[in-house]
């Protein structure tokens, strides 16, 4: 398809737990922010992915960490129905691939990232007030990817009973600041955790529900 090597994937979890923008935004945004406090004004807007540095790499990698553990547990419990373990690919080797001849320097998570053409450009998701900038808690990098993405990764991490403190840590920080609340004592249980698109949202608490069944394919196996 448009000359790109097209490769289908056995389950839609795989997709679910793609290195996409939940294992990205979030990790960056906390390495930026995880000292917030309400009023708290800062004096410029860095750019997001140029300015990246190596503690938004270390949040970026826990991230993606617990969600190839997940995504491993998955496979293991479906005795490889849902795929296999080299379906779901680490975030610095799918960045690399992605933005092939775009990255100046490949050599850590960090560079893959500030030396990327790809990435040019983009300011964080921050919004100017008397006196300098704030976080933009409107904005999709929060409102969207916690709730639509990152529960996601949080919602298969329970149903394969696999733990996430990383995740857990940036979902219940950054809540307090969307007025909301997903997780609650490490658990997607808070008051609002049925508005995100985690698999529990939809009545999905186990393999079985989503058409795999442990040791192989099929719902009412």
């Amino acid at each position: 398809m448009l000359g790109k090597e097209v490769r289908a994937l056995q389950h839609f979890i795989a997709v679910h737990l793609w290195p996409a923008n939940p294992n990205i935004h979030p990790g960056r945004l906390y390495a930026l922010f995880h000292e917030h406090v309400d009023r708290k004004v800062y004096d410029r807007n860095p750019l997001f992915y140029e300015e990246f540095d190596d503690l938004s790499a270390e949040w970026c990698q826990k991230i993606n960490d617990e969600r190839i553990a997940v995504w491993t547990a998955a496979v293991q419990q479906s005795g490889g129905a849902v795929g296999g373990i080299e379906d779901v690919p680490h975030l610095k080797p799918y960045i690399e691939e992605a933005y092939f001849g775009q990255i100046h320097d490949t050599s850590t998570l960090c560079s893959v990232f500030s030396t990327n053409d790809g990435f040019k450009g983009f300011r964080c998701p921050m919004k100017q007030v008397d006196g300098g900038w704030v976080p933009d808690f409107n904005n999709r990098y929060f409102t969207e990817d916690i709730p639509c993405t990152v529960a996601i990764y949080k919602g298969v991490s329970e149903i394969v009973g696999v733990p996430t403190p990383a995740i857990d840590e940036i979902m219940t920080f950054f809540q307090q600041f969307m007025g909301k609340e997903y997780v609650k004592e490490g658990s997607l249980c808070g008051q609002d955790a049925a508005e995100t698109m985690a698999p529990q949202s939809f009545g999905v608490r186990c393999l079985r529900d989503l058409g795999v069944s442990a040791g192989g394919p099929g719902a009412g196996a």
